[in-house]
């Protein structure tokens, strides 16, 4: 960037030295204004790699600062789920302790079922006449009464 400068000043002075016209004069400063700006950029362009990897650099390293926080509080939480699983695990064991017991249980059979007496066919069958018979007075009053109406 010093050497711009200098080449800009340098530009400059020879312009200023030289009998020059107005306009000519203000060319030539454009000019020399325009090489000046146009090094600046130049110096500033070279400065982006650099920036760029500072920042690279920068993001790795919050990056990696994060991932490692996150990994240390899900070992955390892991850590504390498993314990307090086990917790749970051994109050479970100690209430199936105390409930199951130490002998196995007893098996008694059924009582026996009632005998049935058996039935003879003939007191089985006594209800068959009256149904009969009132399924065929049911049967003749309807009749009657769709033929005589």
């Amino acid at each position: 960037m010093a050497t711009s400068k200098k080449k800009s000043t340098l530009l400059a002075g020879a312009l200023l030295k030289d009998n020059l016209d107005s306009d000519e004069r203000l060319n030539a400063a454009l000019f020399s204004a325009a090489f000046e700006e146009l090094d600046g950029l130049s110096d500033r362009l070279a400065k982006i790699p650099t920036d760029i990897e500072a920042t690279a650099s920068r993001f790795q390293k919050i990056t990696t600062e994060a991932v490692d926080d996150f990994v240390q509080v899900a070992n955390e939480a892991l850590a504390k789920f498993m314990q307090r699983t086990n917790e749970m695990k051994a109050t479970l064991d100690a209430m199936e302790r105390l409930k199951a017991p130490e002998t196995p249980p007893v098996l008694t059979p059924p009582p026996p079922a009632p005998l049935i007496a058996a039935k003879r066919p003939v007191d089985a069958l006594w209800w068959l006449v009256p149904g009969a018979l009132v399924v065929g007075i049911i049967l003749g009053a309807t009749l009657a009464f769709f033929v005589l109406k």
